[in-house]
């Protein structure tokens, strides 16, 4: 058995000790308990000093509790404490002794235990190595007299079998003599009463001690202290009143320590501290003087104008100590000033008001036996109390908060809490306000059960947990560590919240006029219930966690909130209704691929780039920073788009399917189109607004020659551009005046595209680069009758420089293939001009009845053209012009002309731009047959092949308005081979069908070069090796609106696409046969798939828009990606590797996905079934890599 410094207490009648092995490392043993013990140890080991108390029987010798040791030792030192006396001396006898241990050991005595008064009676007591004297010195005056009894100047008294009264001090005089007295309670439990007296006086130098006292009571003030030293433990004082300050101790200057076991209770002062008034030092320790443990401390029923406990002055230091969980119990309260220091792992309740006590309060954790600060000690605030009113500091300890009387910051004295480590509870019902520099470290453990209200600017860090109310008021709140835990309600009135890296907010959150900033790294409870007014919540750097931080936000009851997305990419859906989420911004650099519906307000202050489909949202679109970026798989806001700085730049695989974009000065909207279909431009679709000047709308293409239609002249009366290039410019007005600058680079510029002639006015118009003007030319009768001149459409600009190479010549009215015709006037005027003389193209609309071959000059002044007849077309003519370099024609003419057969295969073709048109808008009118004729027109059986393009050959090919049928190769491409990267062909308008070849390109082949073909149907074309509408070999391959329809089994023609280099669509395309991809095959717009396709592992499909797929795709090993749009499954799906990274997978399908093919979906949604269809689709374990697999991850999953 090992005492260390705290208090062992033998029980009567316990054994506990006997047998054992005894070291006392410091401590008290008291074996007091009001008879002789006897105890049996192995060893007896005294390490530290040591406190013995010892009760002795003056009957006899011999009479004192004794331990019995086999073996002592150690170095410590044996000190006896006031011993109790249990009898009186028989008469006669004046002195006893006892020997209280049967071991020579190191013993001593205090001067204070020497002398003792008990029952009348005087005693010496005196210790020799292990024997205890105690003689009678004689008889005592009584209480009042020991008080004043200078002799000797330490003694003891001990209350003893009878209560003792004192009724008056002697002559009055209650100062203390001589330099210590201990008052003690003995073992009867008798009390001390006086008489409604003063109590002692304790001066400069004296010490008094009050220990085990049952009850001290009928005092005014039962001591004063005057500058020296009182100490108390182990006493209850009660029903003592103070004529002025303090009710049962008045310590006036000096020290005052409590120890544990005491309590004060019905004392009152008439003035100040019901209980204690202090002005020096008052020590409050659960612990007794020595260190050990005897009891909690109790204040109750004190009663006192200030401090029904304790009063103290500004001059007073309380300091609060005490481990092993002592208690300090105020019931009333503290008032005043001064210090309060509380220490220890002890704990202090609060049950009163402790409102009036402003001074500073304390509180610090304890120290392990290495100096180490550890977490421990507490103060309780409990239900009804009110706390501290003065500076509050809590380090490596627990505030518990059980009390709804919140700290009270009207008052003139504010208080100020400060919490730096250890713990803090709130409990059920209860409300603390953190204001005033008050602050909470976010070391700090916080138990939230009750209402916990900031006021200034702190940190969390994760160390919040319960059920409560947690409310930051008007202040800065940085959130860190995770916070989920807390399952209580975050509430936000103004102010800010930035939850930071690594951090994830609370569960349930409120804001009301706030701001809430998820920075780069922190998260959103996945529990979380939102909740929000007039507020603002802000994602910065935070692309990692933007979609759930905003799927929760937007799943919240919101009103009239905002949300900005800052330097983050995101791909949430957004409803901005503008009333909920009233508003959404954009700062920074930030990426968007979600869908934004609804008509509030957004705002782009930095670089946006969207990838999602915005066009549901019909709000208001502002930009105020550099520019809006929508590429290909998204489409730009609904809505009007304000752009007040920097650009807007649009890339589209459709056609212009927005409107209201209005440009401020020095802005930009940027377009550049992926589709040859038309693109429709007019000031609704962009504006410049009142005033606005420098600002430009530019609209190019990439990968084709772009198609725009401009339907009128835009213009604000200001200094702005419209640009295009890379395209074919027509033009659905004839007044383009005012102060806009037009602009065409590489572009055409098409006047023909109606078959009437028009005067067409620029004010300013530029160009640069290589531009081509195509225009209408109707021969007219002249005076002469065997003389036609021509009339044409008209171009004149009157400010800027404007140069056109000679495009497409549309021809019309009567010809008579005359030398030479001129025109009634210039094509051109003004500050327009052709470039150098080159052939143009003779295109005849209407009423022509034979077909001639023509040459176009320029005339001397390039502003208008000389048409000369050279001959009569025939069964060569089409070759002679395919083999002429340069920019030639063949066009179909009006009467016995509507089908075009070949004399011979046709030779190579020359570079130059070449254009083939028909004679009207409906390609069926104009036949070009393959089928060969002889020089009398009667048709010899042979059929032959059309173009062919070699390598690196710079040839411009355009089909447009025509049907070609009937080719045949021994070969690739009887329609067309094409060989050259170098190449452009364009197919417009045209039905391409029954073409066939023995080798590669039943109709078309393709190895390097770029073909776009737009409004096209593809029938019954065959080749013996693959591809029998298409074999692209390597090279671009461009579909918009095209038609493929099925193979004929009768003919074997299969009229499929072979595909081993690139293949993009736009527009509505339909395939009803097969594609083989063993390329890039990127579907964008509509394509319904009803053939099969497939290829090798090393093809590529891609969609971003609606794919239709309703063959049997088993037979495609390659990978598939949708990263937009819609992907609907009716038959067999893909081998290989299938990823949904957006957009929808549509299942409707029962057929399950081929054992060898491999389904991601990681984002966007996958509805299995519909209404009325059965479908399915196995879902296994996902299994290595390096094994062939079948899994799903999904993130939405919707089956019906």
């Amino acid at each position: 058995m090992q005492i260390g410094k705290d208090t062992s207490q033998l029980s009567a009648g316990d054994k506990y000790f006997d047998n054992v092995a005894l070291t006392v490392n410091g401590g008290t043993l008291s074996l007091q308990n009001g008879q002789i013990d006897t105890i049996d140890v192995t060893d007896f080991i005294v390490n530290n000093s040591s406190q013995f108390l010892l009760d002795i029987n003056l009957t006899a010798n011999q009479q004192s509790d004794k331990i019995n040791a086999n073996t002592a030792g150690g170095s410590g030192t044996i000190w006896i404490g006031p011993v109790n006396i249990t009898e009186k001396m028989a008469d006669g006898t004046t002195s006893i002794y006892a020997d209280f241990i049967n071991q020579n050991v190191s013993t001593a005595i205090e001067d204070v235990n020497k002398t003792i008064t008990v029952d009348g009676a005087i005693y010496s007591v005196d210790v020799a190595g292990n024997r205890i004297t105690v003689a009678k010195e004689g008889e005592s005056g009584g209480f009042a007299y020991e008080v004043i009894n200078p002799e000797p100047i330490e003694r003891t008294f001990i209350i003893g079998s009878n209560d003792v009264t004192v009724n008056s001090w002697i002559n009055g005089d209650n100062n203390l003599a001589g330099t210590r007295f201990q008052i003690t309670g003995g073992s009867n439990g008798n009390s001390l009463i006086g008489s409604d007296i003063e109590g002692i006086i304790v001066k400069a130098g004296q010490q008094l001690d009050i220990t085990s006292v049952s009850s001290y009571e009928g005092f005014k003030s039962a001591a004063v202290n005057n500058g020296g030293v009182v100490n108390i433990s182990s006493t209850k004082f009660q029903n003592n009143s103070g004529a002025e300050n303090g009710g049962v101790i008045r310590n006036n200057s000096g020290t005052v320590s409590i120890d544990g076991g005491s309590s004060f209770i019905n004392n009152s002062a008439d003035e100040n501290g019901g209980a204690i008034y202090n002005n020096g030092t008052l020590n409050i320790n659960t612990f007794a003087t020595a260190g050990t443990f005897v009891g909690d401390i109790v204040f109750e029923n004190n009663t006192a104008k200030q401090g029904s406990d304790i009063y103290q002055t500004a001059s007073g230091i309380t300091n609060i100590t005490g481990d092993n969980g002592g208690k300090l119990t105020l019931n009333g309260g503290i008032a005043g000033l001064g210090v309060i220091n509380k220490s220890g792992n002890g704990t202090l309740v609060l049950n009163g008001d402790n409102s009036a006590y402003n001074g500073k309060f304390i509180q610090t954790g304890a120290v392990n036996d290495e100096g180490e600060a550890v977490t421990g000690g507490k103060t309780t605030v409990n239900s009804g109390a009110k706390f501290f009113n003065g500076q509050t500091t809590i380090t490596d300890s627990t505030l518990e908060w059980l009390t709804s009387e919140d700290l009270d910051y009207t008052q003139a004295q504010k208080p100020k809490l400060t919490i730096n480590s250890g713990n803090l509870i709130v409990g059920n019902s209860a409300k603390l306000t953190i204001d005033n520099g008050g602050s909470i470290a976010d070391s700090v453990a916080v138990e939230l059960n009750g209402d916990l209200i900031l006021k200034e600017d702190m940190s969390v860090s994760g160390n919040i947990s319960g059920t409560g109310n947690l409310t930051a008021d008007n202040i800065a709140l940085i959130v860190e560590g995770d916070n989920s835990g807390f399952d209580g309600n975050f509430i936000q009135n103004k102010g800010t919240t930035d939850v930071n890296d690594g951090g994830t907010l609370f569960s349930n959150v409120s804001l009301t006029s706030s701001v809430l900033n998820f920075n780069e790294g922190s998260k959103a409870s996945s529990t979380s219930v939102f909740k929000s007014t007039d507020s603002t919540v802000s994602l910065i750097s935070n692309s990692a966690n933007s979609d759930t931080i905003l799927n929760a936000v937007k799943n919240g009851t919101n009103s009239n909130l905002n949300i900005v997305i800052d330097n983050t990419d995101t791909a949430e859906d957004l409803n901005i209704d503008g009333t909920s989420i009233a508003g959404l911004t954009f700062k920074n650099t930030s990426e968007y691929s979600g869908i934004i519906t609804g008509a509030g307000n957004i705002k782009n202050e930095g670089t946006l780039s969207v990838k999602g489909d915005e066009s549901g949202f019909t709000g208001k679109f502002t930009q105020t920073g550099a520019s809006t970026t929508v590429d290909k798989t998204g489409k730009v806001f609904g809505g009007d788009k304000n752009i007040q700085a920097g650009s807007l730049n649009i890339t589209s695989s459709d056609v212009i399917d927005y409107t209201n974009v209005h440009l401020s000065s020095g802005t930009k909207l940027n377009h550049t189109t992926e589709t040859t279909a038309q693109n429709t431009v007019s000031s609704s679709v962009v504006d410049f607004v009142s005033d606005a000047q420098g600002a430009s709308a530019n609209f190019s293409a990439s990968g084709v020659t772009g198609n725009y239609l401009i339907t009128e002249n835009i213009d604000n009366g200001k200094s702005n551009t419209i640009s295009f290039s890379n395209s074919n410019v027509t033009l659905g007005t004839t007044d383009f005046t005012g102060n806009t600058n037009y602009n065409l680079t590489d572009s055409t510029l098409d006047l023909s595209s109606d078959s009437s002639l028009d005067n067409y006015e620029f004010s300013s118009f530029t160009t640069s680069g290589t531009n081509k003007l195509n225009f209408n030319a109707n021969f007219v009768d002249t005076a002469d009758p065997n003389v036609k001149a021509l009339e044409t459409d008209t171009l004149h600009v009157a400010s800027g420089n404007a140069e056109f190479e000679v495009g497409k010549v549309f021809i019309s009215g009567q010809e008579n293939g005359q030398a030479e015709y001129n025109t009634t006037q210039n094509v051109l005027s003004g500050n327009a001009h052709f470039s150098d003389d080159k052939p143009g193209e003779v295109v005849i609309s209407t009423g022509a009845t034979t077909s001639y071959e023509y040459e176009v000059t320029v005339t001397d002044d390039k502003q208008s053209i000389q048409l000369s007849a050279t001959g009569i077309t025939d069964e060569n003519s089409l070759n002679d012009m395919n083999i002429l370099e340069g920019n030639r024609f063949f066009q179909f003419s009006i009467g016995d002309t509507s089908e075009y057969h070949i004399g011979q295969s046709l030779d190579a073709t020359a570079e130059g731009d070449f254009y083939i048109s028909g004679r009207s808008e409906n390609a069926a009118d104009s036949v070009l047959s393959g089928a060969i004729i002889d020089s009398t027109g009667a048709l010899t059986g042979d059929n032959g092949s059309l173009f062919n393009i070699a390598d690196s050959v710079k040839a411009n090919l355009e089909f447009s308005d025509l049907t070609i049928q009937d080719a045949y190769k021994n070969g690739n491409g009887s329609v067309i081979e094409n060989n050259s990267k170098d190449a452009v062909i364009t197919l417009d308008n045209t039905i391409i069908k029954n073409n066939s070849s023995t080798g590669s390109g039943g109709a078309i082949y393709n190895d390097g070069g770029k073909i776009i073909i737009t409004d096209t149907t593809f029938t019954n074309n065959k080749a013996d090796v693959g591809g029998g509408a298409i074999f692209n070999a390597s090279g671009e391959l461009s579909l918009n609106n095209v038609t493929f329809n099925a193979a004929n089994q009768t003919t074997g023609a299969k009229n499929d696409i072979y595909n081993a280099g690139s293949i993009v669509t736009s527009g509505k395309n339909t395939f009803a046969s097969d594609i083989t991809n063993d390329g890039s095959l990127s579907f964008a717009g509509t394509n319904n798939v009803s053939g099969n396709i497939i290829g090798a592992d090393t093809g590529n499909i891609t969609n971003t828009g609606i794919l239709n797929l309703k063959g049997d795709n088993s037979g495609y090993k390659g990978t598939f990606t949708q990263t937009a749009g819609t992907t609907t499954v009716n038959d067999k799906f893909f081998s290989g590797t299938s990823t949904i990274s957006n957009g929808t997978l549509n299942w409707y399908t029962s057929k399950d996905l081929p054992s060898d093919g491999t389904l991601i979906v990681q984002n966007g949604r996958f509805n299995i079934g519909k209404d009325g269809l059965m479908a399915g689709v196995s879902f296994k374990k996902r299994r290595e890599k390096t094994e062939k697999k079948n899994y799903i991850e999904s993130r939405k999953l919707n089956s019906r």
